[in-house]
């Protein structure tokens, strides 16, 4: 019976080491036409491919090269829809802040953002990006289950 414990115990663990991808974040300012880098941040999670939209988002090389291309919208301006007590209109947003979330990937160095092939940003990220990184939650899951199994074995 021990043995069923200990094999759901390792499963739970191997289970567990299954992690989500690498991914990078960009948060970035818009104010009166301009576009500026505000930070950037790494995680684990998930990055949606995303086709739509007239604004592109390229992550090149330190060549210029496209590694990866994602659409989307940024709308500059808000829409407030009438009601039975308000006026519709539309109001220009000046100033506001997105974030663009890209898939994990060593080899890019720059970013750029695009509408009908009019660079609107364009910025060398390298500063940002850590080539080295490693994750330890891994090796700590393997030392846990080596001394689980040491525990197990000296019991039995």
């Amino acid at each position: 019976m021990n043995k069923k414990y200990f094999l759901i115990l390792v499963i739970f663990f191997v289970i567990s080491s299954v992690y989500a991808d690498r991914i990078y974040s960009f948060n970035f300012n818009y104010g009166n036409g301009k576009i500026t880098l505000k930070n950037v941040s790494s995680f684990n999670g998930y990055s949606p491919n995303i086709k739509e939209g007239d604004h592109s988002f390229l992550i090149l090389n330190e060549n210029n090269e496209v590694l990866n291309k994602l659409n989307f919208k940024m709308n500059d301006v808000l829409e407030i829809v009438p009601t039975d007590d308000k006026e519709g209109k539309h109001l220009e947003l000046r100033q506001f802040n997105f974030t663009i979330v890209s898939n994990y990937n060593k080899k890019f160095s720059k970013i750029r953002i695009e509408k009908n092939n009019e660079v609107l940003f364009e910025e060398d990220v390298s500063q940002y990006i850590n080539k080295e990184e490693t994750n330890y939650w891994l090796y700590l899951i393997i030392i846990i289950l080596i001394i689980a199994y040491l525990v197990y074995k000296r019991k039995y």
